[in-house]
């Protein structure tokens, strides 16, 4: 007569219908960690920007794009302040917020005056590209782009 339970096989087959049905679900968690990774690249890339631009718009600096070469250039470090405008008159100091320090973010500040349609002699703001190009974990160059207006009186 045949004892009743489960044989050597019997297991050895059900542990590999197990894993083969796991193996693809690792891999999608593999690659959706690599992507959550990215797009938090991306969010800090994009609130790092923001928040200058927020900041250049409070302070109504058109004037800091005037006179220049309406480009400015910066390698940023994390909670650190950037210097916008020449030194001989009182520059637009700018706070950085904090990042990782792998992003190696570096950031270039463009302006371009927009004059009164009616009236060309008078400026009333800029448009202000902010473009921040940055590091993803895995070494991999990546860029953030973002335009605003700022309204400003000179």
């Amino acid at each position: 007569m045949r004892e009743k339970g489960v044989s050597l096989v019997e297991i050895l087959v059900a542990v590999f219908i197990l894993l083969s049905s796991m193996l693809p679900l690792w891999g999608l968690m593999g690659s959706s960690h690599r992507q959550v990774i990215r797009f938090s690249e991306e969010i800090i890339a994009s609130q790092l920007t923001v928040e200058i631009l927020e900041q250049i718009r409070n302070s109504k600096a058109v004037n800091v794009f005037l006179n220049q070469n309406n480009s400015f250039s910066f390698t940023l470090t994390s909670d650190s302040t950037i210097s916008l405008g020449n030194q001989s008159a009182a520059p637009l100091l700018i706070k950085v917020g904090t990042f990782e320090s792998y992003l190696e973010p570096k950031l270039t500040i463009t302006g371009e005056v927009v004059n009164n349609k009616y009236l060309p002699d008078k400026t009333i703001g800029c448009i202000v590209t902010l473009v921040m190009k940055y590091k993803s974990k895995e070494g991999k160059e990546l860029e953030y782009k973002l335009r605003g207006f700022v309204n400003g009186k000179l």
